[in-house]
C-alpha cells in the first residue's frame, strides 16, 4: 500500500518517523528549534475557527512526540496528500493508482488522459487490433503518448478480476486475420495466451452497436451490416432515410459526420416533398 501512494505523501510519512525519533533522542531542543519556526500553530488555536495548513497540522505533531500524536500526524498526511500534491504543482486527485482502458477511439483517448490528469499513476489503453485499425484520430493518438498513457495492442478483454473491488484486467492475445465487415483486418484470439494487468479501475469505451434489429423489422437492405442508402441518404424503402454509424462504412464514425448526414436527409426530403407536389398540381 505505501508503494502506491503519492510520492510527496511518501516523503512526508518517511520524514514524520525521522523527527519523531530525533525527538526522543534530542528531546527539548529540538522542540525548542522547532517553535521558532513562524508558521507553527498553537495548541491553543485548533479550538478556533482558523484553518491549518497540512504543513502545519504536521508540524503541530512533529512537536509532540508520543505515539499517539505520530499515528495523527501520519494519517492526517495520507489524506490530505492530495492537497499537498496540488499545492506543489503535481496532480494527485484521483483515488485509483492503475486505469485500464478499453478501446481505442477518440472517446477512449479522452478517458485516458483524463484519467492520467486526475492524478492515476498509470493509465493504460487496451486495444484488440495495432495501431493502423485504430479509429482515433491519429494526432489524439500522439498527445495520449505524450500524457504518459500506455498501450497494450493485440489484447482483447475478456473478464475483470476482483470481488469487491476491481484487481485486474484479463485479456487475451490477439492476431489479425481476414477483412471484417469494417474493411480492417479481423482479430482472432491466440489460444492459451492469457494474461492479466493488474488495475483498480476500469473503463469501457468500446461504442454502441447498431441497430440492426429495426433494419430488419423495416426490411431495409444491408451490406456488410450497414445500412445501404443513396445520394440523399434514402434507405432501400421510398420515405425511410438513414444516417450515422448504421450507414458510415467508411470515413469517420462521429456526431459531426451523422450530423451532415441528417442535412443531407433533410434536402433529400425536401426535394421529395417537393416533387410530389409538383406532380400532385400537375
Amino acid at each position: 500500500m505505501f508503494s502506491r501512494l503519492p510520492l510527496v505523501t511518501k516523503a512526508l510519512l518517511i520524514a514524520n518517523i525521522a523527527i519523531f525519533l530525533l525527538q526522543y533522542l534530542l528531546g527539548d531542543w529540538l522542540t525548542a528549534s522547532f517553535a521558532l519556526w513562524p508558521i507553527v500553530p498553537d495548541a491553543g488555536s485548533f479550538g478556533s475557527d482558523r484553518s491549518f495548513m497540512p504543513w502545519q497540522l504536521a508540524t503541530y505533531a512533529f512537536l509532540h512526540g508520543d505515539p499517539m500524536h505520530l499515528v495523527f500526524n501520519m494519517l492526517a498526511l495520507v489524506m490530505f496528500g492530495a492537497q499537498l500534491e496540488q499545492l506543489w504543482g503535481t496532480r494527485r486527485y484521483l483515488i485509483y493508482f492503475s486505469v485500464c482502458v478499453i478501446g481505442a477511439g477518440n472517446t477512449a483517448i479522452d478517458a485516458a488522459t483524463i484519467a492520467r490528469r486526475l492524478g492515476a499513476e498509470s493509465v493504460t489503453m487496451v486495444y484488440r487490433r495495432t495501431p493502423n485499425e485504430m479509429t482515433a484520430y491519429n494526432f489524439e493518438f500522439e498527445f495520449a503518448k505524450k500524457e504518459g498513457i500506455e498501450y497494450r495492442f493485440l489484447s482483447n478483454p475478456v473478464a475483470v478480476r476482483g470481488t469487491d473491488t476491481v484487481t485486474g484486467l484479463e485479456c487475451v492475445k490477439m492476431r489479425l486475420g481476414a477483412p471484417d465487415s469494417s474493411g480492417r483486418p479481423r482479430p482472432e484470439a491466440i489460444p492459451d495466451s492469457n494474461f492479466v494487468l493488474e488495475c483498480d479501475m476500469v473503463i469501457s469505451a468500446i461504442g454502441q452497436e447498431k441497430h440492426q434489429s429495426l433494419a430488419a423489422q423495416l426490411n431495409l437492405e444491408m451490406r456488410n451490416g450497414y445500412i445501404v442508402t443513396d445520394a440523399h441518404n434514402q434507405t432501400s424503402r421510398p420515405g425511410i432515410y438513414a444516417g450515422g454509424d448504421c450507414v458510415r462504412v467508411t470515413g469517420d464514425a462521429s456526431t459531426v459526420m451523422a450530423v451532415q448526414d441528417g442535412k443531407i436527409a433533410a434536402r433529400g426530403i425536401h426535394a421529395a416533398l417537393l416533387e410530389t407536389l409538383v406532380t400532385a398540381n400537375d
